[in-house]
């Protein structure tokens, strides 16, 4: 991560930014204290997407999350696997969409009062683990670890370190009728004590806020966010080293909409989204995004929505700046097992400089659960608008993604298994010329041990391809670890990891081999108040 001292953090950084907007929210009148867990409404509710506000072209997503599994709004999640809260080892369930979901500007907004709030910070201690228990609104973290990092820069010949990690965290959560709003902040230091690297103390921030301006008809939806993304669309580094070949990207969301019923079954949904993507280490990636979106939707019956609309967007940055025309359709169905989104639209592409492009977008998914099982399948295609474009230059056109998933679950009474089967490729806009392909499998196997142990086990498979690179580059990867952890009671949790990385990687005209290995061991604990 960016390494930062005190005169980094300004008010242009997230953190300033952060204070920017809670000041902002702490000027409107709230009506009412925060309601005990008792008294609060279900999970989901007042923070869930509506049938309007389902959209095209979402800017706010970051390229690929940090635990990424298919971008298919599950019916209702399996219930999760024992806490591991001090647990560096996680599934890696593949890329996401891109930040996509045809048929108006998704806020992919869904504060959940029961979910903790998780800034996670990959290669490490995870920096929050907080939920709502006995109307807990207000918490902190403190976790310590030590880790052996036998490939820190992830090439050869290897250089070893010892890291010792401090991760102080805080996560806050307000509710009431005009406001839901849940924030995770985090600082996370790294002490190497070989000296490969210096010392860094890097940012976290995931916070969500919903205002409610009048009833269920108008409403603001802001976000923040903070984390790392990686510099390559063929590999995603971010699940391999927290400093190679990695960058921070900030993505601030504000986004003003209104839900109008013209009558009982039909909706008007208008609705404007301003994006801002700020890289601290790369200025000439930095943009920002104007969207403006509307549609019609139409309740047939209980469930089923299909919606008419067109989508606006306006992108502007140093090397890319383009307008994005296209009208879609979208149909939505939603029973308590299955949920259904399909949608499809024709995008026109009006590049500043001239040139344009058109392609067919389109994002469909379908999530299916049983008592114990669970399915979801999902693709999705069209311009991605947050990811770090390792290939963004003057002249180039933006590119189109192209994403397929498939996942699987399956539920013991002491036990979890979870498959995940992806392939994505990154294209071209205007020549449709590949540029980069990955594809793979990841799968875990959670369990408990005790009522207190448990132990997880991950495996990921992946292939890649880079062509916009000369020479062309294919890399084959596969990942295995075992973490266990440990709940004290009183919120004490400890646990112990292993993981182990063999990549290789070949060029088109030496025909040459690069391979590494890496092997990491860690210990950590954390205390939450």
């Amino acid at each position: 991560m960016t390494n930062y001292n005190m005169q980094s953090f300004r008010w242009r950084t997230p953190l300033g930014r952060c204070a920017l907007i809670l000041a902002a929210l702490a000027l409107l009148p709230f009506s009412a204290p925060l309601r005990a867990e008792s008294e609060q409404a279900p999970a989901g509710v007042g923070g869930t997407k509506r049938d309007g506000a389902v959209g095209v072209t979402s800017p706010f997503t970051s390229s690929e999350p940090e635990i990424a599994p298919p971008a298919t709004p599950a019916p209702a999640a399996p219930k999760p696997a024992p806490r591991t809260e001090a647990s560096g080892v996680v599934p890696y369930i593949g890329p996401a969409s891109p930040s996509t979901a045809i048929g108006g500007i998704s806020s992919d907004y869904a504060l959940d009062s029961a979910k903790p709030i998780i800034v996670t910070r990959l290669g490490g201690l995870p920096s929050l683990l907080f939920d709502n228990k006995m109307g807990k609104w207000l918490s902190y973290t403190l976790g310590i670890g030590q880790s052996y990092d036998s490939n820190v820069f992830l090439n050869s010949p290897k250089r070893d370190d010892f890291i010792t990690r401090i991760s102080p965290a805080l996560a806050f959560k307000y509710q009431n009728k005009l406001l839901d709003w849940s924030l995770g902040s985090s600082l996370d230091y790294q002490h190497y004590a070989k000296k490969t690297r210096t010392e860094d103390l890097s940012y976290g921030l995931n916070t969500n806020a919903r205002v409610n301006l009048y009833r269920d008809f108008a409403f603001i939806d802001i976000s923040d966010s903070y984390t790392q993304t990686s510099q390559s669309t063929a590999v995603d580094y971010r699940t391999l080293s927290s400093s190679v070949n990695v960058t921070d990207l900030n993505t601030f969301r504000v986004s003003p909409r209104l839900e109008i019923p013209l009558t009982s079954r039909i909706r008007f949904n208008p609705q404007y989204a301003y994006t801002n993507f700020w890289y601290p280490s790369h200025a000439n990636q930095n943009r920002q995004n104007h969207s403006v979106s509307t549609d019609f939707s139409y309740e047939l019956y209980s469930g089923l929505t299909p919606a008419l609309g067109y989508n606006f967007v306006r992108m502007d940055g140093q090397f890319i700046k383009y307008d994005q025309h296209y009208p879609f359709f979208r149909v939505n169905y939603l029973s308590d097992r299955v949920t259904l989104s399909s949608a499809v639209g024709y995008s026109r592409l009006i590049l500043d400089s001239g040139a344009t492009a058109s392609n067919a977008v389109w994002d469909a998914s379908i999530a299916y659960r049983l008592s114990n099982m669970s399915f979801t399948l999902a693709t999705s295609s069209d311009v991605d608008q947050s990811a770090f474009l390792d290939s963004a230059q003057p002249g180039k056109a933006p590119q189109m993604v192209t994403n397929y998933s498939l996942g699987l679950t399956r539920e013991f009474r002491k036990m979890a298994l979870a498959l995940s089967i992806y392939y994505r490729d990154n294209t071209d806009s205007q020549s449709l010329n590949l540029l980069s392909r990955r594809s793979g499998v990841t799968g875990s196997l959670t369990q408990t041990l005790s009522s207190r142990l448990s132990g997880v086990l991950t495996y990921r498979l992946e292939r890649s391809y880079q062509s916009n690179l000369n020479p062309e580059i294919r890399t084959v990867l596969y990942q295995l670890g075992y973490g266990v952890s440990y709940n004290f009671g009183n919120e004490w949790n400890a646990s112990g990891n292993y993981s182990y990385t063999n990549s290789g990687s070949s060029d088109s005209v030496a025909s040459t081999v690069t391979n590494y290995t890496d092997n990491k061991v860690s210990f950590a604990a954390s205390k939450s108040f």
